[in-house]
């Protein structure tokens, strides 16, 4: 089974159920022609009591999913369950990619223990070289050979299990017409963390994952004031995260303190900002200057702004909420249900069949 699906380009009905640590979001595809259609799409809690369980994940997505697609379904890890990493390879023939990376490796994961993949990315010409590009993902064959089996006990028929830092990859050709920002961040706002892909005229040049999300706002916010429980600070950074000036007579203040909640959410902007910061400033060494920054997953409200006032770069949510019909270079994704940023990845690896 590919991980990555390196070679999984059959235009076929699919279902990508993209499980995230907070939820999971479920997509049936049909493909016909250059047309890519989103025909249904649902969401539940991922947790159980707060585990887990891939059993009732699969008992889920069998009462949700209907069709051909069950016997192709994508399934999206959770950054936490898979190693990745971005290699360049400079002056090498594309045919001669797997030899190369056969060389390359990851500290914490072994062919032994876990199941490794590549994927071909691009090519840049850099200063008279060709530098090819290949993420590489790694998880662990316990993980995978628990999905098959119990998506098989449902009657669902898994045949890739792939990383969330590839299917933000795919998401962004979704938008190679912004011409003038062709080097740009793409930033999947996690629940406990962020995975973060560096493209460049279209090719992802590096990834990296930051233990930082929504969680970091949550669980700061709870420890420094009880009273307030858990659920209504979650509402409130959805709703008033971090605009002060439209939140003087909020509701959620009665009980959550106005001053301790803006103090904690600016310093955890702060953090995050700071990481983008670095590796903004990573790519400008490489000859990259990011000039765009699309958010998926969960940010809190308004973080889209504070990251332009921070960094003096565009930013914005990627969100098909009243989109019927979305252009790729040669293909259009048609909506039929109306869907939120959370399917984003979802969305990405829809579309991967077309790039």
């Amino acid at each position: 089974m590919d991980l990555l699906i390196k070679n999984n380009i059959i235009k076929q009905n699919r279902v990508i159920v993209d499980i995230g640590t907070f939820r999971t979001k479920v997509l049936e595809v049909k493909y016909e022609a250059r047309n890519i259609y989103i025909t249904s799409a649902s969401s539940f809690d991922t947790s159980v009591g707060g585990v887990i369980s891939f059993a009732e994940i699969a008992r889920r997505v069998r009462g949700v999913t209907s069709g051909a697609g069950q016997k192709n379904v994508v399934i999206i890890l959770p950054g936490a369950y898979t190693e990745n990493k971005i290699i360049s390879l400079k002056n090498i023939k594309e045919s001669d990619i797997d030899k190369a990376i056969e060389k390359e490796g990851f500290a914490k994961a072994s062919p032994a223990t876990h199941e490794i993949d590549y994927a071909y990315l691009g090519k840049r010409d850099e200063q008279g070289d060709t530098i090819r590009y290949c993420l590489m993902a790694a998880a662990a064959k316990s993980i995978d050979n628990e999905l098959v089996s119990e998506f098989l006990t449902c009657g669902l028929k898994v045949i890739s299990v792939v990383s969330s830092i590839y299917a933000q990859i795919n998401l962004s050709e979704l938008f190679y017409d912004e011409y003038e920002h062709p080097n740009r961040l793409m930033v999947d706002f996690g629940k406990s963390s962020m995975r973060i892909a560096a493209i460049s005229d279209g090719v992802a040049v590096y990834s990296r994952l930051i233990g930082l999300g929504h969680s970091s706002y949550e669980d700061g916010i709870f420890r420094a004031q009880q009273s307030a429980g858990k659920l209504e600070i979650c509402e409130a950074l959805e709703k008033i995260g971090c605009k002060p000036l439209l939140t003087a007579h909020s509701k959620y203040f009665d009980t959550l303190d106005e001053t301790l909640y803006f103090d904690i959410v600016k310093r955890v902007n702060t953090n995050i900002l700071n990481e983008l910061i670095r590796i903004a400033d990573l790519c400008e060494t490489n000859g990259i200057t990011i000039t765009k920054i699309f958010l998926t997953g969960r940010p809190i409200f308004g973080f889209e702004q504070a990251v332009k006032e921070k960094m003096e770069i565009k930013c914005s949510v990627i969100d098909f909420r009243g989109i019927m019909e979305k252009e790729g270079r040669d293909f259009v994704v048609c909506f039929e249900p109306d869907i939120d940023r959370e399917y984003a990845n979802a969305v990405g690896m829809a579309v991967n069949p077309f790039i």
